[in-house]
C-alpha cells in the first residue's frame, strides 16, 4: 500500500477498517451524492426536541402541585427525554464506525466543534443533535456562508449564547422590560466562528453586531424569526460597513454574515484551523496560503478548500504528528476490530454507558459537552495525561476482552498501523503476548495507533 493511501485512511479517515479513500479524489468523492450512513441512523428533530421538553415541564410543574398521576408522567417524559438523548449518541457512533465516507464524518464532527454548542441544560442538550443533522451535516461541502447562517442562527446555538435574553434596549420591548444586550454570540461570531480572536475588531464592532441581531429569536410553533418589536431601531455599522435593520430586517442580518464570510481574515482563520486539526500546527505556514486563496477566489467555497489542502504535498507527510480524540480513537477502535453492525445494534442503554460513553469521559471527552464555545483542544498534551492515558488503556482491555475470540492480532496490528508501520519492539510483542486479550489491548493501546 502506497504511503498516500495510509495517509489518506489515517489522517483525513479513521484507519483501515472497513471503507477507506486511498487518494485526494477519492476523499473528495466522498462529499458528492447522497449521505446514506445518515438516512440508515436517524435521530431526532427540533420539533421533536421542543415536545419533549415542553412534556418534562409540564410533568414537573404537575407534580410540584400534587396532581394525580403527575409522577408517572413524569417519568414518563424522563424517559422520553433519555431515550432520544441515548438514541443521537447512538447515532453518532453508529455513523462514524460504519460509514463508508469517513472523510465526510471527520468534516462533520470539525465543524460541529468549530460551531461548539454545550449541552450546559436540559432544553441545549436536547437540540444539540438536531443542530448537527439539520444545520451542519448538509452545509460541510457548500459555501462557507451557508454553514454559517444555519449553525449561528440554529435554535441550539441561540439558547446556549444566550441569545434568547439579548433585546434592544431602546427597542419596544427593552423600553418596557427593562432588559438589555448580551453580547455572547455576537463575540463568538467574530472571534470563534469567522475572523479569529486576533483579527481587526473593536469592542464597538461587538456591541453594534450584538444590536444589529437583537431581532433574531427561536420560537418553538414558528422557528427562528426576525421580532421588530426587540429588535434595536436604527442602523448599525460593523466592520466598516452599515446594516439598517429598520429596513431590511432579517435580509440585514444575512447580508452581515455574507460579508464577514468572504472577508480575508475569515478564509485565513478557516484554513489554518484545517490545517491545524487534520495536519499539524507545524504546518500553517505552508498550507494556508493555497488555501486562502482557493477560499476567497471561489465565494467561499469549501470544497474548493478542501482541494486546496490535498492539492499539497506537505498535506502527505508522514503520519503521527496528532493525536486522536478520544471520540476518535473509540471509533477507528471500533472500525479496525470489524466488529458486526447488528452487535452493535443490540448494545442496551447500560452497555453503551459502560463500554462507549464512561470510557470516553475518563479519557477526557464527554460527547457534546465541550468545555467552551471554542471547543475541544487540538493540543496533544490535553489527551495524553496520566489519567486519560489510563482511560484509554482500560478501554483497549475491554474491548480487547470482547473480541478476542475473532480477532488474529498478527492480522489486526497491520490493519491498525498499517502495513510494515510500527516498531519492531511492539511486533514482537504483540507475537509473545501470553494470550489473545493482552496482545489486542497492546495494539489498541500503542503509540502508533494512538496517533494519526
Amino acid at each position: 500500500m502506497s504511503d498516500r493511501a495510509l495517509i489518506s485512511a489515517f489522517r483525513y479517515g479513521y484507519g483501515l477498517g472497513r471503507a477507506h479513500a486511498t487518494s485526494s479524489d477519492e476523499l473528495l468523492a466522498e462529499l458528492r451524492g447522497g449521505d446514506k450512513i445518515a438516512d440508515e441512523f436517524k435521530t431526532h428533530t427540533v420539533e421533536d426536541a421542543v415536545e419533549i421538553y415542553r412534556n418534562v415541564r409540564a410533568a414537573n410543574k404537575e407534580l410540584s402541585q400534587g396532581l394525580d398521576g403527575a409522577k408517572e408522567r413524569r417519568d414518563q417524559a424522563t424517559r422520553a427525554r433519555s431515550k432520544v438523548t441515548l438514541e443521537g449518541l447512538r447515532a453518532t457512533l453508529m455513523r462514524a464506525v460504519y460509514t463508508d465516507a469517513p472523510f465526510r464524518e471527520r468534516l462533520v464532527h470539525f465543524w460541529a466543534d468549530h460551531f461548539s454548542v454545550s449541552a450546559k441544560g436540559p432544553r441545549t442538550r436536547l437540540l444539540v443533535v438536531p443542530m448537527i443533522d439539520g444545520a451542519i451535516r448538509p452545509n460541510i461541502s457548500g459555501k462557507f456562508s451557508d454553514l454559517l447562517r444555519a449553525a449561528v442562527l440554529d435554535p441550539a446555538m441561540l439558547f446556549y449564547l444566550d441569545q434568547q435574553n439579548s433585546i434592544g434596549p431602546n427597542s419596544v420591548i427593552g423600553k418596557r422590560r427593562s432588559r438589555g444586550l448580551n453580547e455572547n454570540l455576537a463575540r463568538e461570531l467574530i472571534e470563534l466562528h469567522t475572523m479569529g480572536v486576533n483579527s481587526a475588531y473593536t469592542q464597538n464592532d461587538i456591541r453594534e453586531l450584538a444590536e444589529l441581531l437583537t431581532g433574531i429569536q427561536f420560537l418553538p410553533e414558528r422557528g427562528v424569526i426576525y421580532k421588530k418589536r426587540q429588535s434595536e431601531p436604527g442602523s448599525e455599522t460593523v466592520l466598516g460597513k452599515t446594516y439598517d435593520t429598520d429596513r431590511q430586517g432579517r435580509k440585514a442580518v444575512d447580508a452581515f454574515l455574507e460579508d464577514i464570510s468572504l472577508r480575508p481574515e475569515t478564509a485565513r482563520h478557516l484554513a489554518a484551523k484545517l490545517v491545524t486539526h487534520f495536519v499539524g500546527e507545524d504546518a500553517l505556514e505552508a498550507l494556508t496560503p493555497k488555501m486562502e486563496e482557493a477560499y476567497l477566489g471561489s465565494g467561499g467555497n469549501l470544497s474548493a478548500t478542501y482541494r486546496a489542502l490535498l492539492q499539497q504535498d506537505e498535506a502527505w507527510r508522514s503520519l503521527g504528528s496528532k493525536i486522536k480524540t478520544p471520540f476518535e480513537y473509540v471509533v477507528s477502535g471500533l472500525r479496525v476490530l470489524e466488529i458486526p453492525k447488528k452487535r452493535i445494534k443490540k448494545l442496551t442503554r447500560r452497555d453503551y454507558r459502560r463500554f462507549i460513553f464512561q470510557p470516553m469521559q475518563l479519557m477526557g471527552q464527554s460527547l457534546f459537552e465541550p468545555p467552551g464555545p471554542d471547543g475541544w483542544p487540538e493540543e496533544a498534551e490535553a489527551w495524553m495525561t496520566p489519567a486519560t492515558l489510563a482511560g484509554r488503556l482500560q478501554w483497549a482491555m475491554q474491548v480487547a476482552d470482547e473480541v478476542k475470540t475473532q480477532i488474529d492480532p498478527r492480522e489486526l496490528l497491520g490493519r491498525a498501523i498499517g502495513p510494515d508501520r510500527g516498531s519492531s519492539a511492539l511486533r514482537f510483542a504483540v507475537q509473545a503476548s501470553e494470550n489473545k486479550q493482552e496482545a489486542i489491548a497492546m495494539v489498541l493501546a500503542s503509540p502508533e495507533f494512538n496517533r494519526r
